[in-house]
């Protein structure tokens, strides 16, 4: 009695380990790329679920059709998450928020059962008839689509990542399940372990308002004007913003009109007494923070000896070092 007992215990344990197994794969790393931190504007990737699952006489009836189901959980990753939203994390400091979706308009949150603030678990079906003799495979795909929010621009530059590995994907397909979660009566629970990567560099941007003086007479008094430069750079970026000079110094310029000129220079100061020009000391310095940061160009024509009239003009290159 015990023997034959312990024999029947073998074969039923021995039969439930060949039944239905499964495997699971998400294209790795997934990567946002072209990211341009200043814009604000978000950047979108795209990767694959591919699940393959895989029966034998043992799962059912031969010839009977098996309908599976597939709960494909995605957790938050490495990066954790706040508020249902996943971060990529920085090595030195820094995050990046952004999130995983169901669907390509990327407006239904693609979740966990284990972490209900990042969404639903979408459920997959697929079908395979029971085969007389062997084994019998199916397969499904489903895109999974990505977007790292906009409006981060006081990120630091560098790479971010996150990586999905056991419980945070957590894949589970069963016969007879119904919903995600469900009813399972033959399950598999293959892991799809995957990375997100973001990079970007060190980066700065540059905007200018002209210096105009304006309609004059006799150039008998100083003639003073304003314009502006206003520069973007990324978090902890040091640079320095230069006006070119050409031929002359900061403050002995020339607007010309054919061949007759007004001489002028361009300031870092009110008081107009420091020069702005393109090299060391003549130079505004500053480190950027991810916010636009403006500079007044102060521009001054001194008393000279006033040329014929017309339109004077100048053209000025703003140059960004970083």
């Amino acid at each position: 009695m015990w023997l034959i007992l312990l024999a029947l215990m073998t074969v039923l344990t021995a039969g439930r380990a060949d039944a239905m197994t499964c495997t699971a794969s998400i294209g790795s790393p997934v990567v946002f790329s072209g990211i341009d931190i200043l814009s604000g504007g978000p950047v979108d990737a795209s990767s694959t679920l591919d699940v393959t699952c895989t029966v034998n006489t043992l799962d059912g009836a031969v010839g009977a059709l098996l309908n599976i189901t597939v709960c494909p959980n995605i957790g938050e990753g490495s990066g954790g998450s706040v508020s249902g939203t996943r971060q990529l994390v920085r090595s030195g400091g820094g995050t990046l928020n952004y999130n995983i979706y169901q669907d390509a308009a990327r407006t239904v949150p693609w979740g966990h059962v284990s972490f209900p603030a990042l969404g639903t678990v979408p459920p997959l079906t697929m079908s395979v008839t029971v085969p007389l003799l062997g084994t019998a495979s199916t397969s499904t795909s489903q895109p999974v689509y990505f977007r790292l929010f906009g409006s981060q621009q006081a990120s630091p530059p560098g790479t971010y990542t996150s990586s999905f590995a056991g419980s945070h994907t957590l894949i589970r397909a069963g016969i007879g399940l119904l919903g995600c979660p469900g009813l399972y009566l033959i399950t598999s629970s293959p892991q799809a372990p995957f990375t997100v990567e973001a990079t970007f560099a060190k980066n700065c941007t540059v905007t200018t308002q002209s210096v105009n003086f304006g309609t004059v007479g006799v150039l008998g008094a100083n003639v003073d004007a304003t314009g502006q430069v206003s520069v973007t750079c990324t978090q902890s970026t040091d640079y320095s913003a230069g006006l070119s000079v050409g031929s002359f110094t900061p403050t002995t310029r020339r607007m010309v009109k054919s061949g007759e000129f007004i001489t002028y220079g361009l300031y870092r100061d009110v008081g107009r007494t420091q020069g702005w020009g393109d090299t060391a000391g003549t130079m505004p310095t500053g480190t950027g923070s991810g916010v636009t940061q403006s500079y007044t160009v102060y521009g001054r024509v001194a008393p000279q000896a006033t040329p014929s009239a017309g339109t004077y003009s100048d053209t000025v290159v703003v140059t960004i070092t970083y």
